[in-house]
């Protein structure tokens, strides 16, 4: 079952750029999306608290896993 969490249109779009490339910074979602790289991990941040992404390995080689999808 599907577990319904209301989110806003930056958070979708932010997942949406996560689950076309796991591997993409958050400097690239900024620049992709024009916005300040604060906003972005402000936004990932959230999403993590909710339980909806997580950070698989490190920083430099590691990638983005969508635990939940809630798209």
């Amino acid at each position: 079952q599907k577990r319904r969490i209301k989110m806003k249109k930056l958070l979708k779009k932010i997942l949406e750029k996560i689950l076309s490339n796991p591997i993409i910074t958050q400097i690239e979602i900024a620049e992709q999306l024009n916005l300040h790289r604060v906003s972005v991990t402000r936004s990932i941040t959230k999403l993590q608290k909710l339980g909806v992404l997580k950070r698989v390995g490190s920083n430099k080689t590691g990638y983005w896993e969508i635990i939940e999808n809630v798209l």
